[in-house]
């Protein structure tokens, strides 16, 4: 895509085109700015089905527990992936819990992701795990 599609261009697509040019300016983001719009994008998700818990009650969410567990997870990583990429971008100051994370393989190491930005860029494109 572009940076020229609504939304999504100038909020998803120009951030990883830039960081390609300047790999660290993400590092020197505030956690909203580099967390916020993900984490608002997986509000679409998160609001509909919390919203069933709430107006269809215990029943509902013991008989969709599968689709619960697996949303709730898919959200807590969409809203940490930019987060996650920017550890993997971080020289110091990663915390040791997260580089704890990141040696297991738990999400993206610093050096499985530097592969990425080697030219000519046609590998390594998860920002979260190394898979």
């Amino acid at each position: 895509g572009t940076i020229d599609i609504p939304i999504i261009g100038q909020a998803f697509i120009r951030p990883f085109r830039e960081h390609h040019v300047d790999p660290v300016a993400m590092t020197k983001h505030d956690f909203v700015e580099t967390n916020g719009d993900n984490c608002m994008l997986s509000n679409i998700f998160l609001v509909p089905l919390l919203s069933c818990c709430y107006f269809y009650g215990e029943k509902w969410m013991l008989e969709h527990f599968a689709l619960l567990v697996f949303a709730a997870t898919f959200c807590i990583y969409v809203c940490l992936t930019n987060q996650i990429h920017k550890w993997s971008h971080m020289i110091s100051g990663v915390p040791k819990w997260v580089k704890a994370l990141q040696d297991a393989h738990i999400i993206m190491p610093r050096p499985h992701h530097h592969i990425h930005h080697i030219s000519p860029h046609e590998t390594y494109f998860c920002i979260t795990g190394d898979g």
